[in-house]
């Protein structure tokens, strides 16, 4: 085939209208760490906002998504009120799907903390598809989708002290 007939879909996701190539830095405002996905609990999300609030790091934590079922609400509900002291954490809530390019580019680095088996992280590659590196955990499909050290860094699932570790080395060393 004609190379301009190609188009690639890194693993099924449509591709940003700009893609950016390299990483920009914003100076002008602190470091911005973002979640998107499920707020459940075989995601992580109680890992993270542990290894997080645990930090004294000069930095937020966007977290993009929602509850899919009751029992998710309740985890979600429980995790909003015990972090609600944590100013540096912020509940965006869903979004729809054709914004999330836009919403993952207002951020740096993607925090993917899922405790039990990820076959493919979808999420994952959209935040490598705008140049933003990822930490996530050994759990399966990250392993294929990073490189670690390279676009992001693999953490042991479950490990609370080792992802707080590495979310303030990056915040200490942009």
């Amino acid at each position: 085939a004609d190379a301009e007939k190609i188009k690639v879909l890194p693993h099924g996701i449509p591709l940003p209208r700009n893609l950016r190539n390299t990483v920009t830095t914003k100076p002008e405002k602190h470091l911005q760490f973002f979640y998107v996905g499920r707020i459940c609990h075989v995601k992580g999300v109680h890992i993270m906002l542990a290894a997080f609030n645990q930090s004294t790091i000069n930095a937020e934590l966007q977290i993009i998504g929602g509850a899919g079922n009751r029992n998710e609400d309740r985890y979600m509900r429980r995790l909003m009120k015990k972090y609600k002291d944590d100013a540096r954490i912020k509940w965006l809530g869903k979004i729809s799907y054709q914004r999330i390019y836009d919403e993952i580019d207002k951020y740096d680095v993607m925090i993917h903390p899922a405790i039990c088996l990820e076959v493919l992280g979808l999420n994952i590659a959209e935040a490598l598809a705008l140049s933003k590196p990822v930490i996530a955990t050994k759990c399966g499909g990250p392993e294929m989708q990073i490189e670690d050290g390279t676009n992001g860094i693999l953490v042991e699932p479950n490990n609370i002290v080792e992802l707080a570790n590495e979310m303030e080395r990056i915040a200490n060393n942009e």
